[in-house]
């Protein structure tokens, strides 16, 4: 049940029940993020930037959301606050 953005693998997304997107750069952190959700029925999308999350959020919109802070380029404060603005209008 997991789509990874920045390879577009994605397998099984049509079963899971939610949808959750991890945007974090650490492998580690997103291999252990994904276990914990998979585990308790979430479909997973993993991005390691802001920029990519950004685009899979508008396009399927998750219902969880894991942001890292410290992202290269672009921090997951950005990120909070641009998918706030875009997700009210809606």
């Amino acid at each position: 049940m997991r789509c990874v953005v920045n390879s577009s693998t994605c397998s099984g997304m049509a079963s899971a029940t939610h949808l959750a997107l991890i945007v974090e750069d650490d492998k580690a952190i997103q291999e252990i993020l994904t276990i914990l959700l998979e585990s308790n029925g979430f479909g997973v999308v993993v991005s390691d930037s802001c920029t990519r999350a950004e685009l899979q959020a508008k396009s399927r919109p998750p219902d969880i959301m894991i942001i890292g802070l410290g992202l290269p380029g672009r921090d997951g404060i950005y990120l909070v606050k641009a998918v706030r603005t875009w997700s009210l209008a809606r």
